[in-house]
């Protein structure tokens, strides 16, 4: 796929969903973060250079704000349901089906903190209601994958919760982003069931930013404040 092709709504949603599907959860922080090697440039940007390419066109061509500043994109792959999903079909899961249907007392369920708890419950950090206090401006969400739930909590703007796919982003603003001030406006996500894939373009505040770094972001497509 070359950068032009990545324009649509539709290409950047299977070049992400083609680069999940590893973990049940994990995330990617490209670009500039607080904490990190490279004088503040976080190692998954040199990792997924290529995502980052494609991810920053999108950007470009569908922001609705022409000065918009970008510091950071933010990619969390997010599917609830893998880890029982994989559990269900794994060998331990089909002994304990033998030994119910035998008679054997089945296994206690898991409390709510335990291990086993643990792996089933949805991603906390992206659910939970918060703030990102070194944000400055407006950040730019959009969720792809085929899910059920997760939509956006802002408690402050109504109506609210709010669907943040593409579509009905266009729908309600006519752009495929979910703008809004992440400092400042408490925000979580729904339980959801399915692989949710959101992203977020946003500016953090670049005090103490090496010079070297602030080249390196500036040449990869970041609009640094």
């Amino acid at each position: 796929m070359c950068i032009r092709d990545s324009l649509s709504d539709g290409a950047l949603r299977d070049a992400l969903a083609r680069c999940g599907g590893h973990e049940p959860s994990f995330t990617l922080n490209l670009g500039f973060v607080a904490r990190g090697d490279n004088g503040g440039v976080a190692v998954d940007t040199r990792r997924w250079a290529r995502l980052l390419g494609l991810l920053l066109a999108y950007f470009d061509a569908h922001c609705p704000d022409r000065g918009a500043r970008v510091t950071s994109v933010y990619v969390n792959f997010a599917d609830p349901g893998a880890a029982r999903r994989r559990r269900a079909r794994a060998p331990g899961a089909r002994r304990a089906v033998v030994a119910r249907s035998r008679g054997a007392r089945p296994r206690a369920p898991a409390r709510p903190g335990d291990a086993r708890a643990a792996q089933a419950e949805p991603d906390r950090r992206t659910r939970e209601d918060h703030v990102d206090r070194s944000n400055v401006g407006p950040s730019y969400l959009v969720a792809f994958g085929s899910f059920a739930g997760g939509r956006l909590r802002v408690p402050g703007r109504g109506p609210e919760p709010f669907d943040v796919s593409p579509a009905a982003n266009r729908a309600r603003a006519g752009s495929p982003f979910f703008r809004f001030d992440a400092a400042r406006e408490t925000h979580g996500v729904e339980p959801f069931d399915g692989l949710r894939i959101a992203v977020s373009f946003y500016a953090r505040r670049c005090d103490g930013l090496s010079a070297a770094a602030r080249a390196e972001l500036a040449g990869l497509g970041f609009r640094l404040p």
